[in-house]
């Protein structure tokens, strides 16, 4: 039995409207923790998690041994990231509530700093990033998620998903705001080393798409063209 079958179903006060994607959730986090995992050693290295949510990718980080510092602007999700811990047995790690355009933290202290969909929601990105690139050391490395402004299908399901769905119940925080083109990303990402990260076309299971990719990846076209934009790099200087 899961923790959201074992625990947050029997939780009165946990949010309905996130319960029908518990394994969309699920999947989510155990892609972007293979990333990082895969981008450098995580263990005994201190990293920032912004916008934690339910801990998904905090409890598997820390389960890897990495020093998890989490941070939410919502108090009610923290409480719950803290029961994910909890029921993994993971006490190395500290959730904070807090806006990631205001950290409230020291200039070059982190060894890694992610931020997975959370950019889209965000007040002020270009805070967000300055923010999340000032928190970590020279070297340290950081992961951002969001929606790829150039897939206009995606744009067009999501505005539509808001029009017509119970999306304007949920809390502000859950609301899209920005939508991101690679190049206005790039702006803001200057002093660092990055690359927009794409899928293998071995891993993707249709065949006439894994072809169609797979020449999109050779010209190097591929990256820019995702549903979701993936970021990685380096600080600099900054």
């Amino acid at each position: 039995m899961s923790f959201e079958e074992e625990v947050l179903s029997k939780d009165p006060n946990y949010p309905t409207y996130t319960r029908k994607y518990w394994g969309w959730l699920d999947s989510c986090a155990k892609k972007v923790s293979a990333d990082i995992i895969n981008i450098t050693d995580i263990k005994n290295k201190k990293i920032l998690g912004i916008g934690t949510g339910h801990g998904r990718i905090e409890a598997i980080l820390g389960k890897n041994g990495a020093k998890i510092i989490g941070i939410d602007i919502d108090p009610r999700e923290l409480f719950f990231a803290k029961k994910r811990m909890l029921y993994n047995n993971i006490s190395n790690y500290s959730f904070i509530v807090a806006d990631g355009g205001k950290l409230p933290f020291k200039s070059n202290i982190f060894d890694m700093a992610y931020a997975n969909s959370v950019l889209e929601h965000t007040d002020n990105y270009q805070k967000f990033i300055s923010e999340m690139l000032r928190v970590l050391e020279k070297g340290g490395f950081f992961y951002i998620t969001g929606i790829n402004a150039l897939r206009i299908e995606k744009r067009l399901i999501i505005k539509l998903r808001h029009i017509f769905s119970k999306s304007n119940k949920k809390p502000s925080g859950y609301k899209i705001k920005h939508f991101f083109t690679p190049f206005k990303i790039k702006k803001e990402l200057r002093g660092t080393d990055h690359f927009f990260w794409h899928e293998e076309p071995r891993y993707i299971k249709h065949p006439l798409k894994r072809i169609i990719e797979g020449v999109l990846a050779k010209f190097k076209i591929l990256p820019y063209l995702r549903q979701e934009l993936v970021v990685i790099g380096t600080k600099n200087s900054y």
